[in-house]
């Protein structure tokens, strides 16, 4: 996952770039599209509430769980309540290889 999101900022990054002067000197407002996000904005509350393991959860299901949430990628860990008592998955996370390394395309001098 952090792989992916180091590759779309470079990307992301890269095309302001291309675009920074085009932008720069156009005092036009943006184009918009006929399109919007989907959805409901996702929050930390959201996150944390899906991280909650119910007591009777089927095996597949944390398996599922497990398997899209044992990274701990926003500091919230699975959880289960039993009796009261809050228990947090204790997985040791398989170590993810090296994110890849982003190579940009040469940039070409700004004219």
């Amino acid at each position: 996952m952090r792989g992916l999101e180091q590759i779309a900022y470079v990307r992301l990054a890269h095309l302001f770039w291309r675009m920074s002067r085009e932008l720069a000197r156009d005092p036009s407002p943006l184009h918009e599209l006929e399109i919007a996000w989907c959805g409901v904005k996702s929050t930390r509350q959201m996150y944390r509430d899906v991280c909650e393991l119910p007591a009777g959860i089927s095996p597949a299901e944390l398996a599922r769980r497990i398997r899209a949430f044992h990274d701990d990628f926003r500091a919230i860990p699975l959880t289960v309540s039993v009796h009261g008592v809050r228990f947090q998955l204790a997985t040791t996370a398989k170590q993810a290889p090296e994110a890849p390394q982003v190579v940009s395309p040469p940039l070409a001098a700004a004219s």
